[in-house]
């Protein structure tokens, strides 16, 4: 025995107990209204899916955002990100941080955008944050490619994406999941924060509509993991 080509193969096994503990949370909505005003900030309450996410046991749970997806609303032709309190001004950002108002001691922000913060920044630490990372991906048909000429047209493949018909989609699974309070049977607020100008939150908007404070629009999707940690002598 022991052979240099010997490895050993191990698999972690959890308990049912330990599988039960973990929840996949769903956040999803649109911007049906006429004038949608929550400018990147979503009020909804998140009941406790069972009778252990429940319990007095479980005052503490561990979050992690999987993934986030932006998708602008059919036949808007110039979809940007904007902020919350300059929307009109398109802005240019690799991804957002998604906050949730959950009490969370273990993530700390530190920003810096003013030379009187050099060397210094101000500290944000309210609440669960992850960032999350955004690209640009097709979710519609796709256009002939003009550039072959047309005696060639058997040769139009591929296409390009149509500005009508992107998404911004973000993948936040291999961050590790931060402690904070339990959310269940609360009133839960999930903000997407821009990484690029302050503490704002920001959204998608119609950078044709010009002038004010630009309606939201699109669908949004968070999807996060909730797994709950056991209180001390329980």
């Amino acid at each position: 025995m022991g052979g240099d080509d010997e490895s050993i193969n191990s698999v972690q096994v959890l308990s049912i107990d330990e599988e039960r503990r973990k929840f996949r949370v769903i956040f999803t909505t649109n911007s049906a209204a006429v004038n949608d005003t929550r400018y990147g900030k979503f009020l909804f309450n998140l009941p406790a899916p069972t009778s252990l996410a429940n319990s007095d046991h479980y005052r503490q749970a561990r979050i992690k955002i999987e993934y986030v997806a932006a998708t602008p609303d059919g036949g808007v032709s110039s979809p940007t990100w904007v902020l919350s309190t300059n929307a009109a001004v398109g802005i240019h950002q690799a991804g957002v941080i998604v906050r949730i108002n959950t009490p969370c001691q273990q993530v700390v922000r530190n920003k810096i955008f003013q030379g009187a913060e050099y060397g210094t920044g101000t500290i944000d630490h309210n609440g669960f944050l992850q960032f999350v990372p955004l690209e640009v991906k097709n979710v519609g048909s796709l256009l002939e490619n003009n550039s072959v000429p047309p005696a060639a047209a058997d040769l139009r493949t591929g296409g390009v994406p149509q500005r009508t018909t992107i998404a911004w989609v973000g993948d936040g699974t291999g961050a590790e999941g931060m402690l904070t309070a339990n959310p269940f049977n609360q009133n839960i607020e999930l903000s997407l924060m821009t990484p690029s100008v302050d503490f704002a939150t920001c959204y998608l908007a119609d950078a044709a509509a010009g002038g004010g404070l630009a309606n939201q629009l699109g669908v949004y999707t968070i999807q996060f993991i909730v797994e709950l940690i056991p209180s001390k002598g329980c």
